[in-house]
C-alpha cells in the first residue's frame, strides 16, 4: 500500500476491500472479481485508487478462464488473449499462420476466428510461459515448407537449478 496519497500527499490512507467488482479497464467487459481487490482512500482529500495485488497473476487467470469458455472467442477476447501473450498483431499473425489483416478482422469482429485457429490460440494461452523467451523472428506462415532445412540428429538436454531445459548449441 502506498504511504502517501498520490493526489495530495496526505498520509491518512485507508484500505477498503472490494467485492464483486466489475473490471472496466481491460479488453473484455465480462470480468467480475469476487474478492482480492481493494480501494485505497485518502482521508484528507477523498481520492480513491484501485489496488490490485499480484496484478499479473490476476490477468493470467482471466486469460485461462477465457480459453476454458465454450464457443469461439469474440474480437475483444482475442485481442485480450493476444496481449496476454505479449504479442504485437504482426507477431501474433506469424505465430497463428495468418496475415495481420486476418488478425485485425478477428479482433474487430469482421470475421470469426476459424475453429482450427481458435484451438491453436487456446493451446498457446494454456502453454504460455512468461519466463521462456520465444523467437518470433523466424516467420511461420502458410507458405513455409516444413521439409526445408535439415533436422538435427539429436536433441541435447540438461538439468540445472531451474529444472530440465534444452542445452545451448
Amino acid at each position: 500500500m502506498p504511504k502517501r496519497c498520490p493526489e495530495c500527499g496526505g498520509s491518512d490512507l485507508t484500505r477498503v476491500p472490494l467485492t464483486d467488482h466489475r473490471l472496466t479497464n481491460i479488453e473484455v467487459d465480462n470480468v467480475v472479481v469476487q474478492s482480492g481487490l481493494e480501494t485505497v482512500r485518502c482521508g484528507e482529500c477523498g481520492a480513491e485508487s484501485l489496488r490490485i495485488p499480484a496484478g499479473s497473476a490476476m490477468l493470467r487467470t482471466i486469460a485461462l478462464a477465457l480459453v476454458r469458455m465454450p464457443g469461439r472467442p469474440s474480437g475483444s477476447e482475442i485481442r485480450y488473449l493476444r496481449k496476454s501473450l505479449a504479442l504485437s498483431g504482426k507477431d501474433f499473425a506469424r505465430v497463428m499462420g495468418v496475415s495481420p489483416e486476418t488478425v485485425s478482422r478477428w479482433e474487430n469482429d469482421k470475421d470469426r476466428i476459424s475453429t482450427t485457429a481458435d484451438r491453436l490460440l487456446r493451446l498457446l494461452v494454456k502453454t504460455y510461459d512468461p519466463e521462456r523467451e520465444i523467437d518470433y523472428s523466424r516467420p511461420v506462415d502458410p507458405e513455409d515448407d516444413p521439409d526445408k532445412g535439415e533436422r538435427p540428429k539429436e536433441i541435447v538436454i540438461t538439468r540445472g537449478r531451474g529444472g530440465w531445459r534444452e542445452a545451448s548449441p
